[in-house]
């Protein structure tokens, strides 16, 4: 669901070499999701290559998105998977339609985060499983942010801390049973000199796989009932 280019870049086609970025968030993404089955939705798909990455493990996948350019373009790009057009915050499937929803840093872009995480318990069938993305309100760049005294808009995604988002999602229904998360590659996107000491230090913590300073962070998160 985040916004883009008007067309894609040429890694989210089928069978290209993913770049660094892409393939940190669908390793760390395939690692969270691990040993699930079932029937399964990526809600907030995006081009479609996560989708395609996750389908091997799963019985039936299925992706949805707000974007109608996207959602067209992982039509084509990896038929025969089912890709949809979705209002923002909610879809046209019945309750407890699956058994594993996936949200891959989307919260950030809807209008209520509330309203969309309780679509996605409404989507599970009790004792299902969320699994769960956004930027990591404890991130290098988010201390920096803090030492620096300008604004964190963390609350957009369910909290300032990791501890808040956590929190989140216990109050909207689910109990996180594991986290995992990745540091951006370094260099990528360097703007300013301030870009360039966090992407050492973001190098730094990646190769020391320091976990409390990730650029994202993932949750295993299971539906109460």
């Amino acid at each position: 669901m985040m916004p883009g280019p008007a067309s894609p870049p040429a890694h989210f086609r089928r069978g290209a070499t993913a770049d660094r970025h892409q393939a940190r968030r669908t390793a760390t993404v395939l690692e969270l999701a691990r040993g699930l089955c079932g029937r399964a939705l990526d809600y907030g798909s995006g081009w479609g290559d996560l989708t395609a990455r996750l389908a091997p493990q799963f019985h039936e996948i299925v992706g949805v998105d707000a974007d109608a350019e996207r959602v067209e373009f992982a039509r084509a790009e990896y038929a025969p998977l089912q890709f949809s057009l979705c209002a923002a915050e909610r879809t046209d499937f019945e309750d407890q339609s699956f058994d594993v929803v996936c949200s891959i840093v989307v919260l950030p872009f809807v209008p209520s985060a509330d309203r969309y995480l309780a679509e996605c318990r409404r989507l599970l069938r009790p004792g299902g499983t969320l699994v769960f993305m956004v930027p990591n309100p404890d991130s290098l760049r988010m201390m920096i942010r803090r030492w620096r005294g300008r604004p964190v808009h963390g609350r957009r995604w369910g909290g300032l801390t990791r501890a808040e988002v956590r929190a989140f999602l216990v109050r909207n229904g689910f109990r996180v049973e594991r986290e995992g998360g990745f540091y951006d590659p370094a260099f990528e996107g360097v703007r300013n000199a301030g870009d360039v000491v966090l992407s050492l230090l973001s190098a730094v913590a990646h190769r020391l796989k320091l976990s409390g300073r990730w650029s994202y962070v993932g949750f295993r998160c299971q539906r109460l009932p």
